[in-house]
């Protein structure tokens, strides 16, 4: 007995359905919380062919060959090769759209079927959204990708040991990112905490442009900081986020973040790298054995990267209004 002609017309009907919907379900995903939000908007969420790996290059020293010179002085000309490569590895996430055939043959009506594929599509859409911002404050483990906390570690400098890249902060200081820890109560000391957090990861016109905390945090700065608040992003109120600007920085809170750190993020050295190969692509249906059920994976392999951790920080221990 062959496969019933309603399973076929709804494995076409998911099929193109995914397809007619994929880039909106993608940006809907990158723009629901503050971080891809940001990155989003700021071009960072890259897309690449493939490869084993991705390859990040990193400029870490100086041209050691300037010199002030006068009348018949010389200037160096020893080869200088300050760049070296960060090496990232792959990660795929996936998630499943089963098809129940019972719930499909009581589904039959033409405008059901739309219904049920539409719910199916935004159930793992919310999925994708949880997953995604739960790793994005956790560090790497088995197959997850890197998290901010790989990056951006909430420990002193001297002490880390995370190998973002393959390369060692605990070999490689340019390599670190800066850590301070709270003077004491936020009501005394959380201004002039983010003010020394803020100047510490900031170069000349260098400086952090996106701030995520904890709703606790968050709110012990807006009690603080009233006559200093304004909103800064319209487009992110919009879409229903709670925003302040600090100096040349976006502050938000984000529904992940750990409890008590507030990050100082910048941008310029932060991208989240998709393969444009399977960049949330659907696969074949396939029939599940010994059942009439069929299921299909979206899939994406992708990972967060760092160019610069040196200029990424974090500010902890801000428990205490």
């Amino acid at each position: 007995m062959g496969i019933p002609t309603n399973t076929e017309t709804l494995d076409t009907l998911y099929s193109s359905t995914w397809q007619t919907v994929k880039k909106d379900v993608v940006d809907q995903i990158f723009t629901a919380t503050p971080f891809y939000y940001e990155m989003t908007k700021a071009g960072n969420v890259e897309d690449e062919d493939g490869g084993r790996f991705i390859e990040q290059p990193l400029m870490y020293a100086k041209n050691g060959t300037i010199s002030w010179i006068g009348p018949g002085g010389t200037v160096s000309i020893a080869d200088v090769d300050p760049i070296t490569i960060a090496i990232y590895n792959w990660y795929n996430v996936a998630g499943s759209v089963v098809r129940i055939w019972t719930d499909e043959m009581a589904n039959s009506g033409a405008n059901k079927k739309i219904d049920m594929v539409a719910a199916k599509i935004e159930n793992l859409r919310l999925s994708l959204i949880d997953e995604l911002e739960s790793k994005l404050f956790t560090a790497q483990s088995g197959m997850a990708p890197l998290g901010l906390p790989d990056i951006v570690e909430d420990t002193a400098e001297a002490s880390q040991t995370k190998s973002p890249g393959s390369l060692s902060k605990a070999t490689y200081p340019w390599w670190r990112n800066q850590r301070n820890a709270s003077s004491g109560s936020f009501a005394t000391y959380g201004q002039s905490d983010m003010r020394q957090m803020y100047n510490d990861v900031s170069i000349g016109n260098d400086h952090p442009d996106l701030i995520l905390t904890t709703q606790t945090v968050f709110q012990f700065y807006e009690a603080e900081a009233t006559d200093l608040l304004s909103l800064n992003d319209t487009t992110a109120v919009n879409l229903g986020f709670q925003t302040f600007r600090y100096k040349g920085a976006n502050l938000y809170y984000a529904p992940s973040c750990p409890s008590g750190l507030m990050y100082f993020l910048n941008m310029r050295y932060l991208k989240f790298k998709r393969d444009s190969k399977a960049n949330f692509d659907m696969t074949d249906w396939k029939t599940i054995p010994n059942q009439l059920d069929r299921v299909a994976q979206i899939v994406c392999r992708c990972n967060l990267t760092s160019s610069n951790c040196r200029m990424q920080g974090v500010l902890s221990g801000l428990t205490t209004a």
